[in-house]
């Protein structure tokens, strides 16, 4: 983060005052200290970068993991890195996230933590008691600072953008704050990023994509000042959700069960339609007028539909959906779960989905299955002329053999995104080859890949590269990728046994080394003794350390992030031993699948 002009002035989201960072906090206490539920006041201040701070009430029913929601928001979320609590700065006691509001009293200072790489820390202060009319957000904004102002290194006017090259340079002559003409004209104009009102501005990939809080003087002095502005946000969040689902370009750090739901509902408008199900192309399209009609045969790009009238746009869009060649292609991709779905309904009218099918097939697959909502349900149709066309071939061997190689390379794929974060479509392409006594060529292979993409979260592509999904809804992670690859180079590609090889399709696959075995043990003798809580565990250290760009993370933090706790905390040398031991025989990705260890033998 750049050095910046100071400025210790914020503004009232209440009211529209314009006060000192101290006389916010008196003003906050006298004037808007009104309502029922009881609250407190909380400070929040950058640890490193004193001119960013918040002050916010929240209820004392509501719990810690609320807090760390609201300033993943406001402050910090770029690729759902771990966060935590503790007493104070480097800490291994941490606080657990389901500790309340309430159990904390005035005067209590705690300390947090968002990423345990390119960390961003934070002060939280309990100010006092406060009062707040009821409202559904937990946190609710009522005052922060203003936008601290940046020169830019060339001309002096306002910086818009911070290159992430040069931002640690210690050289005084190396600039690392631009304007938006000199960010262009910069030599690492790829390494560049947005300037943020954050303390986590140009770190890791941070872009402020969903603060949605900056002050608007049209909404201050509603109650709801923060919440009413975050309802507008978070449909515009979701719409790039979606997009991502739909493009491959799948960050599966922001897809929570919490997040999801949230989409969904914003979404509604445009997945659901209100109303009783009806179940033919042509039905369902006339209840669209000529101006949406004609924008889905743009989207579709089917020509000629500018001068069509409304039956002529439905024929039209109605021959493109039920293509034979297209759907038998699309059918073929569906995942499992998508695919037993379809093949459960398909005498069906209609039926009933529960969330879990909303939020992980049905807008992946909106070309098979239209979402109505009648009578407090979403009822979903598959239409009438898919289920006919679909029962005109789906007992064919040909579909049949084409669909198990579709499965079968996707499971490929993902095998090798787990096992190497990235790689390219050419090395794949040998791999595959390797194992199946195959000759699939790189052009072909790469056409397929990418018709795969279209229907997967797990991994997406960029440029020559199959990437992990973990990459995605960065703005570095061309820079990211680049960075694993060079790490990667000059050093052997682990490729084990075929059946070994495909275990990793399994997100949640990992060796049981005798090292796992001893950790779990340590795991055992302090307290964890159920054996799906220690699978847990194990499963969140080794994605954590499958994935370090540069160093072991900090593994306690990790242990305690899990609700692990030192039994007594002197075993915390030993738990930290326990995990370097581990650490040093997991497969990562900078070592192209092998383990440390492995590659300093």
């Amino acid at each position: 983060m750049a050095k910046q002009h100071a400025s210790k002035d914020g503004n009232c989201y209440m009211c529209k005052k314009t006060l000192g960072e101290t006389a916010m906090k008196n003003h906050v206490l006298k004037e808007h200290d009104t309502g029922s539920e009881e609250s407190f006041l909380l400070k929040i201040e950058s640890a490193d970068f004193r001119d960013y701070w918040l002050y916010i009430d929240i209820p004392h029913a509501r719990k810690l993991e609320s807090l760390d929601r609201f300033l993943r928001e406001i402050w910090l979320e770029c690729c759902g890195h771990m966060s935590c609590f503790t007493a104070s700065h480097n800490s291994y006691g941490n606080i657990s996230k389901s500790r309340t509001i309430g159990s904390f009293k005035e005067g209590d200072k705690i300390f947090y933590e968002y990423d345990m790489g390119t960390t961003t820390a934070l002060h939280v202060k309990f100010i006092g008691e406060i009062k707040r009319p009821k409202q559904s957000s937990a946190v609710r904004l009522l005052a922060r600072n203003i936008p601290p102002v940046l020169p830019c290194f060339v001309c002096g006017s306002p910086a818009k953008f911070v290159c992430t090259e040069c931002m640690y340079n210690p050289d005084e002559s190396v600039g690392a704050v631009y304007c938006q003409k000199h960010a262009a004209k910069h030599e690492h104009d790829d390494m560049m990023m947005p300037i943020t009102n954050s303390p986590r501005s140009g770190e890791c990939g941070y872009d402020g994509d969903l603060d949605i809080y900056a002050f608007d003087e049209k909404n201050a002095g509603k109650i709801k000042a923060a919440s009413s502005k975050a309802d507008s946000g978070s449909v515009m969040e979701s719409m790039d959700m979606l997009n991502e689902m739909f493009s491959g370009d799948f960050d599966e750090s922001k897809f929570t069960d919490e997040n999801i739901m949230k989409m969904f509902d914003a979404m509604k408008n445009m997945l659901v339609t209100p109303g009783e199900p009806v179940f033919t192309l042509r039905e369902i399209y006339a209840a669209n007028n000529v101006a949406a009609l004609r924008e889905i045969c743009e989207m579709e790009e089917i020509k000629g539909c500018s001068k069509m009238k409304k039956n002529e746009l439905i024929d039209a869009i109605i021959e493109n959906h039920i293509n034979g060649d297209k759907l038998k292609s699309v059918f073929s991709i569906l995942t499992e779960d998508e695919f037993q779905l379809l093949n459960e309904n398909l005498e069906n009218d209609f039926f009933v989905a529960g969330e879990t099918i909303l939020k992980s097939v049905i807008p992946i697959s909106a070309r098979i299955f239209v979402v109505f909502e009648s009578e407090g349900e979403y009822r979903c149709v598959i239409p009438k002329e898919i289920k006919e066309l679909y029962k005109t071939f789906a007992e064919k061997e040909d579909f049949s053999e084409m669909r198990g190689k579709a499965q079968k390379l996707r499971n490929y794929i993902k095998a090798a995104v787990n096992l190497y974060g990235v790689i390219k479509i050419a090395d794949f392409t040998e791999i595959y080859n390797k194992y199946n006594n195959t000759v699939v060529e790189f052009e072909i292979m790469n056409e397929t890949l990418t018709a795969l993409g279209a229907s997967d979260e797990n991994y997406g592509f960029l440029d020559d590269y199959l990437v992990h999904g973990s990459f995605f809804g960065s703005e570095k992670i061309k820079n990211i990728v680049n960075r694993l690859s060079e790490l990667q180079e000059n050093k052997p590609r682990y490729i084990p046994p075929n059946e070994e090889f495909l275990r990793y399709a399994d997100d949640d696959y990992y060796e049981e080394t005798p090292e796992v075995a001893a950790f779990k043990d340590y795991l055992k003798k302090n307290g964890r003794k159920n054996q799906d809580d220690l699978n847990d565990v194990v499963i969140k250290m080794n994605r954590s350390i499958k994935k370090s760009l540069n160093k072991p993370l900090d593994f306690a933090r990790i242990l305690n992030e899990t609700g692990f706790q030192h039994k007594p905390q002197a075993d915390a040398k030993k738990s930290l031993e326990a995990a370097m031991a581990m650490y040093g025989n997991t497969r990562t990705w900078i070592n192209n699948g092998h383990s440390p260890n492995e590659i300093n033998s």
